[in-house]
Protein backbone atom coordinates (compact mmCIF):
# COMPACT_ATOMS: atom_id res chain seq x y z
CA UNK A 1 0.00 0.00 0.00
CA UNK A 2 1.53 3.11 -0.78
CA UNK A 3 0.58 6.02 1.69
CA UNK A 4 1.68 9.06 -0.03
CA UNK A 5 0.67 10.76 -3.44
CA UNK A 6 3.12 12.15 -6.42
CA UNK A 7 1.41 15.93 -5.05
CA UNK A 8 2.33 14.80 -1.47
CA UNK A 9 5.68 14.32 -2.52
CA UNK A 10 6.24 17.34 -4.78
CA UNK A 11 4.96 19.79 -2.07
CA UNK A 12 7.83 19.01 -0.12
CA UNK A 13 10.59 18.27 -2.27
CA UNK A 14 11.31 19.19 -5.93
CA UNK A 15 12.40 17.17 -8.55
CA UNK A 16 13.13 17.24 -11.74
CA UNK A 17 11.27 13.29 -12.02
CA UNK A 18 8.05 13.26 -13.28
CA UNK A 19 4.63 11.98 -11.54
CA UNK A 20 4.83 8.58 -13.31
CA UNK A 21 8.72 7.81 -12.16
CA UNK A 22 7.25 8.79 -8.57
CA UNK A 23 4.87 6.74 -8.37
CA UNK A 24 6.14 3.93 -9.84
CA UNK A 25 9.40 3.43 -8.92
CA UNK A 26 10.05 5.66 -5.60
CA UNK A 27 6.58 5.64 -3.45
CA UNK A 28 5.73 2.08 -3.53
CA UNK A 29 8.96 0.95 -2.71
CA UNK A 30 9.45 3.96 0.22
CA UNK A 31 6.22 2.04 1.49
CA UNK A 32 7.17 -1.54 1.33
CA UNK A 33 10.86 -0.12 3.62
CA UNK A 34 8.41 1.85 6.25
CA UNK A 35 6.15 -1.50 6.92
CA UNK A 36 9.45 -3.72 6.95
CA UNK A 37 11.00 -1.82 8.92
CA UNK A 38 8.10 -0.88 11.73
CA UNK A 39 6.42 -4.49 10.82
CA UNK A 40 7.45 -5.74 14.18
CA UNK A 41 6.28 -2.82 16.28
CA UNK A 42 2.69 -1.80 14.58
CA UNK A 43 0.23 -3.50 12.43
CA UNK A 44 0.58 -3.46 9.03
CA UNK A 45 -0.51 -2.20 6.44
CA UNK A 46 -1.23 0.84 8.19
CA UNK A 47 -4.57 2.81 7.43
CA UNK A 48 -5.10 4.66 4.66
CA UNK A 49 -5.45 8.26 6.97
CA UNK A 50 -1.62 7.55 8.86
CA UNK A 51 -0.28 11.13 8.75
CA UNK A 52 3.12 9.84 10.10
CA UNK A 53 2.92 6.64 7.31
CA UNK A 54 2.74 9.66 4.75
CA UNK A 55 4.88 11.70 6.21
CA UNK A 56 7.68 8.88 6.66
CA UNK A 57 7.01 7.28 3.37
CA UNK A 58 7.40 10.83 1.28
CA UNK A 59 10.95 11.17 3.56
CA UNK A 60 11.71 7.27 2.37
CA UNK A 61 10.90 8.00 -1.35
CA UNK A 62 13.71 11.25 -1.65
CA UNK A 63 16.16 9.17 0.57
CA UNK A 64 15.64 6.96 -2.24
CA UNK A 65 16.09 9.63 -5.10
CA UNK A 66 19.16 10.88 -3.18
CA UNK A 67 20.61 7.21 -2.72
CA UNK A 68 20.64 6.53 -6.46
CA UNK A 69 21.38 10.23 -7.74
CA UNK A 70 23.28 12.26 -5.63
CA UNK A 71 27.15 12.19 -4.21
CA UNK A 72 26.53 9.88 -1.19
CA UNK A 73 26.80 12.26 1.42
CA UNK A 74 23.78 14.67 0.43
CA UNK A 75 21.59 11.94 1.58
CA UNK A 76 23.31 11.57 4.73
CA UNK A 77 21.23 14.43 7.12
CA UNK A 78 17.84 13.00 5.85
CA UNK A 79 18.86 9.12 6.22
CA UNK A 80 19.96 10.15 10.26
CA UNK A 81 16.69 11.93 10.65
CA UNK A 82 14.82 9.55 9.72
CA UNK A 83 16.37 6.95 11.40
CA UNK A 84 16.28 8.66 14.70
CA UNK A 85 12.49 8.56 13.96
CA UNK A 86 12.29 5.26 12.87
CA UNK A 87 13.80 4.32 16.14
CA UNK A 88 11.37 6.70 18.71
CA UNK A 89 8.54 5.11 16.94
CA UNK A 90 9.49 1.79 17.71
CA UNK A 91 10.31 2.64 21.34
CA UNK A 92 7.21 4.11 22.05
CA UNK A 93 8.94 7.78 22.47
CA UNK A 94 7.16 9.10 19.15
CA UNK A 95 3.38 7.99 18.06
CA UNK A 96 1.69 7.78 15.19
CA UNK A 97 -0.96 9.67 14.01
CA UNK A 98 -3.82 8.85 12.25
CA UNK A 99 -6.02 11.80 10.08
CA UNK A 100 -8.43 11.52 13.05
CA UNK A 101 -5.57 12.82 15.71
CA UNK A 102 -5.36 9.44 17.48
CA UNK A 103 -2.00 8.60 18.62
CA UNK A 104 -1.03 5.02 18.18
CA UNK A 105 2.54 3.80 20.40
CA UNK A 106 4.31 0.17 19.40
CA UNK A 107 3.00 -2.60 20.48
CA UNK A 108 4.87 -3.88 24.12
CA UNK A 109 6.61 -6.79 21.91
CA UNK A 110 10.08 -6.18 22.20
CA UNK A 111 10.59 -5.89 18.87
CA UNK A 112 9.21 -9.33 17.39
CA UNK A 113 6.44 -10.00 15.46
CA UNK A 114 3.44 -11.35 17.57
CA UNK A 115 1.59 -14.72 16.92
CA UNK A 116 -1.03 -16.11 18.51
CA UNK A 117 0.56 -19.19 17.85
CA UNK A 118 3.60 -18.46 19.34
CA UNK A 119 3.63 -21.02 21.77
CA UNK A 120 2.84 -23.85 19.82
CA UNK A 121 5.35 -26.48 18.14
CA UNK A 122 6.04 -25.78 14.45
CA UNK A 123 4.21 -27.98 12.22
CA UNK A 124 6.96 -29.15 10.39
CA UNK A 125 9.60 -29.85 12.73
CA UNK A 126 11.96 -32.27 11.94
CA UNK A 127 12.23 -34.52 14.72
CA UNK A 128 8.41 -34.66 14.96
CA UNK A 129 8.11 -35.96 11.31
CA UNK A 130 10.78 -38.81 11.51
CA UNK A 131 10.21 -39.48 15.23
CA UNK A 132 12.58 -42.71 14.94
CA UNK A 133 14.12 -42.57 12.27
CA UNK A 134 17.84 -41.97 11.80
CA UNK A 135 17.81 -37.92 9.64
CA UNK A 136 20.72 -38.30 6.64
Amino acid sequence: MTYATYSDFSARYATRLGADEVTSHYLPYAAARLEGLLGPYFAVPFSSDNLTARDLTIDLAYLLLLQRSREPGDARPLAAAVGARLEALAAGREAMIAGSGTALFAAATGGGVWSSTAGAAPRFDPATLCAGEELP
